[in-house]
């Protein structure tokens, strides 16, 4: 379609609320523990793969507050790094984010696979072999994922 034609006797008035995208905002979260500092991220939607990412960086010691019903406070200053091995972690695929996450913080990763609906296979390597163009060793066993770079990342 290339454009919409609306003929009628009275302007368009009147707002519309865009709601935050899911694939951005599961990318974006993990991302703000980089910081090590406060971060406030807005138009976040309310929804399960989202309280599944709180709920693990909150056992790794992230403070994260709603401000309000799409709006964080993240508070990673005191994050540790605790290996990302809960269940919330095998109930979403996104999960494979905080592999770089830990990775870039503190050198060395480990994180149970993800998990998420079951369609088909969505494979990770793509990030695995990013991590290994940047420096990184990547292994794995039956239940984790392991990134380890002893001399930090290199672009």
């Amino acid at each position: 379609m290339e454009k919409i034609i609306i003929h009628g006797q009275r302007p368009l008035r009147g707002e519309v609320e865009i709601n935050g995208s899911k694939n951005a905002a599961v990318a974006i979260l993990p991302a703000a523990l980089l910081a090590n500092d406060v971060v406030i991220l807005e138009n976040v939607p309310d929804i399960a793969d989202i309280k599944n990412l709180i709920q693990i960086m909150r056992e790794m010691q992230v403070k994260v507050d709603r401000i309000d019903n799409h709006t964080l406070r993240i508070d990673s200053r005191h994050m540790i790094n605790d290996c990302a091995n809960s269940e919330s972690v095998r109930k979403m695929r996104a999960s494979y984010y905080l592999l770089g996450v830990l990775l870039g913080r503190f050198k060395h990763a480990r994180v149970a696979f993800p998990g998420g609906c079951d369609f088909g296979t969505r494979p990770i390597d793509m990030h695995v072999k990013g991590f290994q163009a940047l420096g990184a060793t990547v292994s794995e066993d039956e239940n984790y994922v392991y990134a380890d770079a002893p001399d930090g990342l290199h672009g």
